[in-house]
């Protein structure tokens, strides 16, 4: 069993990160391993990391749109990694995916359904729509599920 490291490593390992150092560079310096260095300091945020220009032209959409579809593969991947940083949401149907931000769920909806070029669709496959993308059923929405089949152009407009 290996041994416990005394407490004085502990609290320098968590002061060096909280100044900035990283800590697999904390680790090296400390003669330790990550792993320990992680479990000891997982509850610090770190300081904002540096984006690159992709995640930064993503952000802008996102902030202006309030919504952004990927077109690719690695943008699904970078949507991932900003969902870490920035607390954004991505809902996914069918291998699609949608990132927004809280507050502009329908306008997502919205875009998505626009995308996918559906003109009928049925008030179950809608609500299920609703709960990837978070949304609680407003009133104008309810009048259209009255229906068994909502005509789509009337809820995307």
């Amino acid at each position: 069993m290996p041994k416990a490291l005394p407490q004085e490593i502990k609290e320098k390992a968590r002061r060096m990160v909280m100044n900035g150092t990283t800590r697999k560079d904390v680790a090296l310096m400390l003669g330790i391993t990550h792993s320990s260095v992680y479990i000891w300091t997982r509850d610090i945020k770190l300081p904002r990391i540096k984006t690159t220009p992709k995640q930064d032209s993503i952000m802008k959409i996102l902030l202006e749109r309030g919504y952004f579809i990927p077109e690719k593969h690695s943008e699904v991947d970078t949507l991932r990694l900003l969902k870490e940083r920035h607390g954004i949401k991505i809902a996914s149907v069918k291998a699609s995916h949608v990132a927004f931000v809280k507050g502009r769920e329908t306008d997502a909806l919205k875009a998505f359904l626009r995308r996918k070029r559906i003109h009928y669709i049925s008030s179950h496959k809608l609500a299920q729509l609703e709960r990837a993308f978070g949304i609680k059923n407003t009133e104008a929405v309810r009048e259209n599920l009255k229906e068994n089949n909502v005509k789509l152009t009337d809820f995307i407009k």
